[in-house]
């Protein structure tokens, strides 16, 4: 069995952030997706705070 490869699907980058995104169609099963989004100078602890906490995301 073939194992579809991934597609480069976008690449967006700001001064402190980038994000890549690919996505491929298996024969058997839904599409996949993966990303990566890295932070530069960001503390663990703001991460957190961003994703985890619906207040202080609309900040």
């Amino acid at each position: 069995m073939e194992v579809p490869h991934w597609k480069h699907m976008m690449n967006r980058s700001t001064h402190n952030m980038s994000y890549q995104a690919w996505q491929r169609d298996p024969e058997n099963g839904p599409p996949q997706y993966c990303s990566r989004t890295v932070y530069e100078d960001a503390t663990p602890e703001l991460l957190r705070d961003f994703f985890w906490d619906d207040e202080f995301r609309m900040k």
